[in-house]
């Protein structure tokens, strides 16, 4: 049902204002629900709606959801949010402090 309401497209512009507000809100929650699971259907809806959805809100939100899926940052440009999703082997990125650390074990 989430994947459901979160591909659902946007109302038309014939519309009142009312409706297309209650579509975007129900967008909006069943996307933030599905980035609770790491499913492979709730990811690539994800994926799906962050390169695809009209509205701003609703793909940052999809770009949210994945980044707590996926567990790391992901980039903003469509392609690359693909290529990064799809390809789960490359290293997270370290904090300031694992970077730091990191170096101090060099210098020795």
């Amino acid at each position: 049902l989430l994947i459901r309401v979160a591909r659902q497209p946007a109302p038309s512009g014939e519309s009142d204002q009312a409706d297309r507000q209650q579509t975007q809100d129900e967008k909006l929650i069943a996307l933030r629900a599905l980035g609770k699971y790491k499913h492979p259907e709730c990811v690539e809806t994800l994926l799906y709606v962050a390169k695809a959805d009209r509205d701003v809100a609703v793909r940052d939100r999809a770009h949210d959801s994945l980044e707590l899926v996926v567990g790391r940052k992901l980039p903003n440009e469509p392609e690359a949010l693909q290529a990064a999703v799809l390809n789960p082997q490359q290293q997270p990125d370290q904090n300031f402090i694992q970077r730091a650390v990191g170096w101090m074990k060099v210098g020795q």
